[in-house]
């Protein structure tokens, strides 16, 4: 079985937040290199939170407002 987690990212010192995906099997955790929107690349330094479920990463991107890029966001309603 499969679940999918969320980490969100920060961009280096901007106010700007990213979302990748994470894939959580019996066989490990793969991350995805570059953020849903594919315009940033995986850093583990600016990690601000990691294996969020689906319903929290909506919570969380909803409490970040405008810093999260909306073509992230919008992959959680889909």
């Amino acid at each position: 079985m499969k679940e999918t987690v969320y980490a969100l990212q920060k961009v280096g010192d901007k106010d700007e937040y990213h979302l990748f995906t994470c894939s959580i099997t019996s066989e490990g955790t793969i991350l995805e290199k570059k953020s849903i929107c594919n315009q940033i690349d995986y850093d583990e330094n600016h990690v601000v939170l990691s294996y969020l479920r689906e319903e929290m990463a909506r919570v969380k991107c909803a409490k970040g407002g405008r810093s999260v890029c909306h073509n992230c966001v919008s992959y959680l309603y889909i």
